[in-house]
């Protein structure tokens, strides 16, 4: 068995770096969720000990879409599309959050951070929303 071609270590080198990333942003959007909650919960007592992550609809949410759309003609994209099945859409591709239902609100809490940190990688990535 021969050596593998440089371009192939670089791209395996890359994608393993890509996925680190996207644990990263979901992290971050995690924690921003949990954040919003907890400041939420604190002003609404009787949602104290309630699961953020779980609870369909509070007060003030509304429903909606949620995507996370970046160039499919990059290696970020190529690989999103590949190995996290990213969808091909308008101008690129993007990801449906679906994190926490049809709450658009939340689902759109979770997506800046995520956006952010893809865009503070040098990945250009922005979050649209639609309410339905």
């Amino acid at each position: 068995m021969g050596a593998q071609p440089i371009g192939s270590r670089e791209r395996e080198r890359r994608y393993s770096g890509f996925e680190a990333l996207i644990e990263s942003a979901d992290r971050a959007g995690m924690i921003a969720v949990f954040e919003d909650f907890a400041l939420f919960a604190a002003s609404n007592p009787e949602y104290a000990g309630v699961d953020p992550f779980t609870t369909d609809c509070l007060p003030g949410d509304y429903c909606g879409f949620v995507w996370i759309i970046t160039k499919g003609n990059t290696s970020f994209g190529r690989w999103a599309k590949r190995a996290k099945g990213w969808e091909k859409g308008y101008r690129g591709v993007r990801m449906f959050v679906s994190r926490f239902g049809m709450t658009m609100r939340r689902n759109e809490i979770y997506a800046e951070p995520f956006v952010g940190a893809l865009n503070q990688a040098g990945i250009e990535a922005r979050c649209v929303s639609r309410i339905d």
